[in-house]
């Protein structure tokens, strides 16, 4: 799921979401009401695994999946139809090439015309959709869930391996800022809080089933909550308090968490 920022007089907003199945849709929530589906899509043959919103833009959504390709959506008169179509991979030596790359994974926006897109690969690629290239890359990560975020200047990346999974980058150079950091989970999920100065991320995982809030600057966990009875495969924290998150899990299940920093 993804989401453009809500309306602060009415708390009304409007996401994307995909499916497993290859479908994508749009959506207009309004708290209170029932959700009203906006525009509809089918991909044929395609798992889909992430969507992203540029930010400004509520009726643009790009979704990344199975065959590597990232689509890029404009709803018109109830239907979502493809605008760009971005197919380029990473080769052995770790350079962009054209070609099927791996299965995308995660998405995320910098601004309208730049994404950051994880998967498989071991690279993070930043493509400038205007151009469609692979503006920079940011290397070493390898991403199974919706495991890359974008703040303040700063990349953070949670590869799914058992040791060194959390990567920072410097988004202007595409170089690793601190050391990577290795934590008691095999990471889905994370999101960011606070300013490079003070950069701490929320990381969501399987293998204890747990989350882990974690000071990006020093290596060290500031809180965990773990053995949650169901695995963890998605995090978000709230915009105003970071103590606070919302994890989602299988087989449906979603805790409110709240920790103390």
């Amino acid at each position: 799921v993804a989401e453009v920022p809500a309306d602060p007089e009415t708390g009304a907003f409007t996401c994307a979401a995909t499916t497993g199945e290859g479908h994508v849709s749009l959506w207009s929530v309004v708290p209170g009401k029932q959700s009203r589906c906006l525009a509809y899509a089918v991909e044929e043959k395609n798992e889909l695994m992430t969507c992203a919103m540029p930010p400004g833009c509520d009726d643009t959504v790009l979704t990344g999946g199975s065959d590597g390709t990232l689509r890029l959506y404009k709803a018109a008169e109830g239907k979502l139809e493809v605008v760009q179509t971005v197919t380029q991979g990473i080769d052995r030596h770790g350079q962009p090439t054209l070609g099927p790359p791996a299965k995308t994974m995660a998405a995320q926006f910098v601004d309208r015309n730049s994404v950051l897109v994880g998967g498989w690969e071991a690279s993070v690629l930043l493509y400038d959709l205007r151009s469609k290239t692979v503006a920079r890359t940011f290397d070493g990560p390898r991403l199974s869930g919706d495991a890359l975020d974008y703040r303040d200047g700063c990349v953070l990346t949670a590869s799914h391996r058992p040791k060194e999974q959390l990567q920072v980058f410097d988004f202007a150079s595409g170089k690793q800022m601190t050391p990577s950091t290795t934590i008691d989970t095999l990471p889905f999920a994370c999101r960011l809080f606070g300013r490079a100065s003070k950069l701490g991320a929320w990381v969501a995982g399987t293998s204890v089933n747990g989350v882990y809030v974690m000071n990006l600057l020093t290596g060290e966990p500031m809180a965990s909550v773990v053995d949650i009875p169901e695995a963890v495969y998605a995090v978000d924290v709230c915009p105003t308090d970071p103590s606070k998150a919302t994890v989602g899990c299988a087989r449906g299940a979603t805790y409110h968490i709240a920790v103390e920093l």
